[in-house]
């Protein structure tokens, strides 16, 4: 989601940023050279550092005198910013004397925005208003409050003005905290163009030389203006047909005016396309039209296409495309939208993308109002009942109107539940009951006693004052002997017989089939999945990689038997090599190495770090560091990379210390990676669900499995594939070291690396695999190829 840039505004926001066509070339006046009605200069005001000096129209009379070449009917136009939420009006009269004059007046908007709003002035009948100004014209402005904030008054001969003057168009989305016209940080918007389309890029099919060239930013092709002003184009079709021409343009001079297409696909077509005012950093798209027709014949495939502008105007044409008449849609001609959706899913994806109105971000928030808006085309109208409402407003989230006492739905139309008579809801004179909301009469649910009706009858349950009782339905063979079939007056459960389950003891529970006899499986329990056997046959129902009758062999292509494992053998990886393997008779060992670590920033500039021999720790001071270094992660040396396949299913443990005065404010920085990995053009993250204590000693420790890991880019989930190549190649180890503000030093010590060897002692590494590698492959998951190259095998 994107916004209007206001004043102050959140650096990480996304903004639209717009432009209005320049007005340099009609006479003007700046307010900052402007008297008061003491014949003073007014005073000056800025915002922003980014805006102009803007001078404030307050009670007070502000006098101008604008000079224009010619006299005649000119229009003029106020430049303004405008701080309050909410429209005013703004006086002008043309003279020295008020009196004199018929009233006009400029309808100022809120404008609380980084680029600043023009406003037409207009007559007492909401028209465009005409002066016949003389060479030399003195203006008074008036407006009744203080936060108008004029820059400029423009006029503007009547025969050439246009709305389009005082309508501002994007210029491009920002995100970087400071916009200006010229900022260098817009984010460039992409166009989709279909497969099938032809794309006459004019920066290459022109010979430069013959032309100027666009600024660097926006469009790249040849500037046409005169004595320049067309230019042709050739190209080559796969196929004869009907197509569509749209040209992509950079027009931020003038307004809309009409450019020539002339089309020789051996039939002549004389067309033409509108050159909007485009300021946008990413061009702009217009369809040509030939004889009121946008699908035009092309009847060979050698085609010429002459792009020709009016004398006196200026345009940067990009490129032009030749699109099947097929493949072509209206959406093309618009730029895509900003694409936050990695963004959306990371931050707002938890619990079913329940977006809660008082704990979610603001980003969520916003987020979710854009795509409800886009979904339904436009805001909704709150269509608030007039009688049960307190205002025919309503809440801009969700819709709920604001309800009198009683009174319930998001429109405010009906009762609540124990209440009758809308729209002045009595309460029910029923007891425990309820009435109809419309009545008031006594409603006695179904199932249950006379004359109170408040509690359920014989066999049934779950007493609700509105719907009744609900029938046990216990089943008669599923009963234990003796049993009424009464059920648990709240939840409804029935006294089953052993080995049978249910709410209505209607089936066998999970390890038991056939009903009512709930003969046991035989299967084995870390094979199954939860439901472990059919309950009609007793097939036992395996895990995606088990196998067997009993469910107790891993299948082809898998291997190490793990009952805690969701799919009960792990896949076997081989790096695509082969699809055989075993579980390794290797064991753990842990590797320690604390020499050449480095301390270094979220820059990469390093912090100096000591090795303390004694603890066998890692030491660095940061208490000089400047406040803004939020990032510090210590770098594991070259011994922990490499070749560490044989590390999986293992743990990489630390010891890691913030020390400090937590009386002198320590407090925990936000949720980071805590440890990241590097290798196969991967970056993988862990982050640890719990955080250590200033100045205490912490305990890390991961499982180096797929689960455990996430793609640091989009957040997505691991799978045991991309683990190993990144383990393959190794290239890098982070682990974080700033978890406090006001920290003095930091230590790491114990970093152990578990791998599986002959020599280790630890426990048995049934997790790496062992594989059945062809002769030119080595290693036990055939990630090294042995033949003419010993390069690792990545696939």
């Amino acid at each position: 989601m994107v916004r209007l840039i206001l004043f102050a505004m959140c650096p990480d926001c996304s903004c639209l940023l717009y432009k209005h066509v320049p007005l340099d070339g009609f006479p003007s006046a700046l307010a900052s050279q402007s008297l008061g009605s003491t014949q003073r200069h007014s005073r000056i005001q800025q915002p922003t550092a980014d805006h102009p000096e803007l001078v404030s129209v307050n009670g007070r009379q502000l006098r101008l005198t604008l000079h224009v070449p010619e006299s005649g009917s000119h229009v003029l136009v106020l430049e303004y910013a405008n701080e309050v939420d909410a429209t005013q009006n703004v006086n002008v009269y043309i003279g020295g004397q008020p009196e004199d004059q018929v009233q006009t007046r400029a309808n100022i908007y809120s404008c609380a925005y980084s680029f600043l709003c023009r406003s037409v002035v207009v007559d007492g009948q909401n028209r465009i208003a005409h002066f016949l100004l003389p060479p030399k014209a003195e203006i008074l402005l008036q407006s009744p409050t203080r936060s108008v904030l004029l820059y400029r008054v423009y006029a503007i001969p009547s025969d050439e003005f246009t709305m389009e003057l005082v309508q501002p168009t994007v210029l491009c989305v920002s995100h970087h905290g400071r916009f200006t016209e010229d900022s260098k940080h817009c984010v460039q918007s992409q166009f989709h163009t279909p497969p099938t389309a032809l794309t006459l890029d004019a920066s290459t099919v022109i010979r430069p030389s013959r032309f100027s060239t666009q600024a660097s930013g926006r469009c790249d092709g040849p500037l046409l203006k005169s004595p320049q002003t067309e230019v042709e184009l050739r190209a080559q079709v796969p196929q004869t047909g009907r197509y569509m021409f749209v040209v992509h343009y950079c027009q931020p001079e003038h307004t809309t005016f009409p450019v020539e297409v002339l089309l020789d696909s051996g039939e002549m077509w004389t067309g033409h396309m509108n050159a909007s005012f485009c300021p946008s950093v990413s061009g702009c798209r217009s369809v040509v039209i030939a004889e009121r027709r946008i699908a035009l014949d092309v009847l060979q495939q050698t085609l010429s296409i002459t792009v020709k502008i009016p004398k006196g105007k200026t345009l940067t044409l990009d490129s032009v495309l030749v699109i099947p008449e097929e493949s072509y849609s209206p959406e093309l001609l618009n730029p895509k939208p900003l694409d936050k959706a990695s963004d959306f899913i990371s931050q707002c994806g938890a619990q079913g993308f329940h977006i809660d109105l008082h704990s979610a971000s603001e980003f969520c928030k916003s987020s979710a109002r854009s795509l409800v808006a886009h979904y339904l085309d436009g805001a909704l109208p709150c269509y608030c009942d007039k009688t049960g409402s307190t205002s025919p407003t309503c809440e801009p989230i969700g819709g709920q109107c604001h309800c009198r006492p009683h009174v319930i739905g998001r429109q405010c139309s009906r009762c609540a539940t124990g209440f009758y008579g809308f729209p002045y809801c009595r309460p029910c004179e029923c007891g425990r009951r309820l009435c109809d909301e419309v009545t008031g009469e006594c409603i006695c649910p179904p199932q249950t006693v006379r004359p109170a009706c408040d509690v359920c009858q014989s066999k049934t349950f779950s007493y609700h004052p509105l719907l009744g009782c609900e029938g046990c339905d216990c089943s008669p063979t599923g009963i234990r002997k003796g049993d009424t079939g009464q059920c648990d007056v709240t939840t409804g459960q029935c006294t089953c017989k052993p080995r049978i389950g249910g709410r209505q003891c209607s089936q066998c529970v999970a390890g038991y089939y056939r009903f009512p006899e709930c003969v046991a499986c035989s299967c084995n329990p870390g094979g199954v999945t939860a439901q472990i056997c059919d309950p009609n046959t007793g097939r036992c129902l395996c895990k995606s990689n088990v196998e067997g009758p009993r469910c107790d062999v891993c299948r082809k292509g898998s291997f190490h038997f793990d009952p805690s494992n969701p799919k009960g053998c792990t896949e076997c990886f081989c790096f695509g090599v082969t699809d055989q393997c075993r579980s390794s008779d290797k064991r753990r060992g842990k590797f320690v190495d604390m020499h050449s670590w480095r301390l270094v920033t979220a820059d990469q500039d390093e912090v100096a770090s000591v090795l303390n021999s004694l603890s066998n720790t890692v030491v660095a001071d940061v208490q000089e560091l400047p406040a803004s270094v939020l990032q510090l992660h210590w770098v594991l040396p070259q011994s922990y990379l490499g070749d560490r396949v044989s590390s999986y299913g293992g743990y990489l443990t630390y010891q890691v210390k913030s020390f400090g005065l937590p009386r002198e404010g320590m407090r925990l920085l936000d949720k980071q990676p805590d440890v990241i990995l590097q290798g196969e053009k991967m970056m993988v993250v862990y982050q640890d669900p719990q955080s250590p204590l200033p100045d205490r000693v912490y305990q890390g420790r991961v499982q180096l499995v797929e689960g455990n890991f996430r793609h640091s880019g989009t957040n997505s989930p691991m799978s045991r594939a991309e683990l190993l190549r990144v383990l393959a190649r190794l290239e890098a180890v982070w682990i974080r070291a700033l978890y406090f503000t006001h920290t003095q030093r930091l230590s790491v010590g114990e970093v152990g690396l578990e791998e599986a060897s002959r020599v280790g002692t630890g426990a048995p590494a049934g997790t790496v695999e062992v594989c059945s590698c062809p002769p030119e492959y080595s290693g036990d998951s055939c990630q090294v190829r042995t033949q003419r190259s010993f390069s690792l095998l990545l696939i």
